[in-house]
């Protein structure tokens, strides 16, 4: 590659190094390029039951912080939303979203499964809590 130059001037700038690193330079935004090309992901569906489960934790005063922000997550990535969007709107990186989108993909077959068989629910023991 010459970019653009004679071969005088390039001989001359290729003796002070200047050629290299160019040549560096553009192969560090390939790696920058290709870095930000995302993988596909996995598309987050919830059931209705799921999503007011899930709305219902996002609402609740009492529950934790970091069961308030899982549940937020969630929802967000189930409006179709990436997990640099998501990880924006709630000052997250997008590696902790795209755990939790991973996770709830893993579990999600067995959350199917679970409310397809009607499980009766087991009575518990009622607390003082709204959620």
């Amino acid at each position: 590659m010459s970019y653009g130059l004679s071969s005088v001037d390039f001989q001359r700038l290729s003796g002070f190094g200047v050629i290299e690193r160019v040549q560096r330079m553009h192969h560090w935004h390939f790696f920058i390029w290709c870095m930000s090309m995302s993988r596909p992901t996995s598309p987050i569906k919830l059931s209705a039951s799921q999503n007011a489960i899930i709305q219902a934790f996002v609402k609740c005063r009492e529950a934790t912080h970091s069961l308030v922000q899982r549940a937020q997550i969630i929802l967000g990535l189930s409006q179709g939303n990436t997990n640099i969007a998501v990880a924006k709107e709630f000052g997250l990186s997008d590696e902790t979203v795209g755990v939790w989108r991973k996770r709830w993909v893993d579990g999600s077959s067995d959350l199917e499964e679970i409310e397809k068989k009607e499980i009766k629910e087991i009575p518990l023991q009622k607390k003082s809590s709204n959620c």
